[in-house]
């Protein structure tokens, strides 16, 4: 069993170091990007919240500046780390679904070059990080389903915390979850005292940024006013299915 184990870790380490260097290799001269600027200019206004974003993208910016001259490759190491972290994360999904080698490989293979994940972990902005805390929320719920634990269902409460002070899109997860609990023999669990507990902790960890969104006149909802007419209107329903094919073409096998 310990062999198995180390041959685990070797693995996840081997995939984890070749995703670093992949991103590593984009060169120092590539510029910022135009929205980089943006969330490095929110780092010197530390908040709870702000127009367009909640403030955990400005605490890391906040965090980057204070440690490092911000060059391009400090500016984008969080965001690499953060992508190393979800490729692993997901390696370990498929180890904890009796997956060995092969699995592990392909799982780790599909994040690692597929365009979304390139695209998110080359550049510092919150959707790195929401896409790890949506993977790690997978995960917990994977962890019940495949021990019966408690524990992992009250994991979900941080998580998702945490992942409403990055973006708010986490909702959708959520909702998705709970609907897909539902379908299966533990659905039971949604009415539980351990997700109550998540519910609680979720809402204690972004209490903060409801209280700062309460006395803005919740900007977000003029945000997503915005959005739905000025970008949302020129996306179609199957651009955006097709776009998830192009964006993940080297998962489809898994899919």
């Amino acid at each position: 069993m310990r062999g198995r184990e180390h041959h685990l870790v070797l693995l996840l380490v081997v995939w984890a170091a070749a995703k670093l260097a992949l991103h590593l290799m984009v060169p120092e001269g590539w510029d910022l990007h135009r929205d980089e600027y943006l969330y490095l200019a929110l780092g010197r206004h530390l908040d709870w919240g702000y127009w367009s974003t909640p403030p955990v993208i400005g605490a890391i910016s906040w965090f980057i500046q204070s440690v490092s001259d911000a060059g391009a490759v400090a500016v984008r190491l969080p965001s690499i780390l953060a992508s190393a972290a979800t490729m692993t994360i997901a390696a370990w999904m498929a180890h904890r679904m009796g997956g060995r080698t092969v699995a592990i490989s392909v799982a780790s293979f599909s994040l690692l070059v597929s365009p979304a994940m390139l695209r998110s972990g080359s550049m510092f902005m919150p959707v790195s990080f929401d896409i790890l805390l949506w993977t790690c929320g997978a995960a917990c719920a994977l962890g019940y389903a495949t021990s019966g634990r408690r524990g992992w269902i009250v994991a979900l409460g941080p998580v998702i915390g945490l992942g409403l002070l990055t973006k708010y899109a986490i909702v959708v997860f959520v909702v998705s979850l709970a609907v897909a609990v539902l379908l299966t023999r533990h659905r039971r669990v949604l009415f539980s005292a351990s997700t109550a507990a998540a519910v609680v902790l979720a809402a204690l960890v972004v209490f903060p940024n409801v209280l700062w969104q309460a006395r803005h006149g919740y900007p977000v909802l003029a945000h997503l006013s915005e959005l739905a007419t000025s970008q949302l209107v020129h996306v179609r329903v199957s651009g955006f299915l097709l776009d998830q094919v192009l964006m993940f073409f080297p998962a489809l096998i898994v899919w």
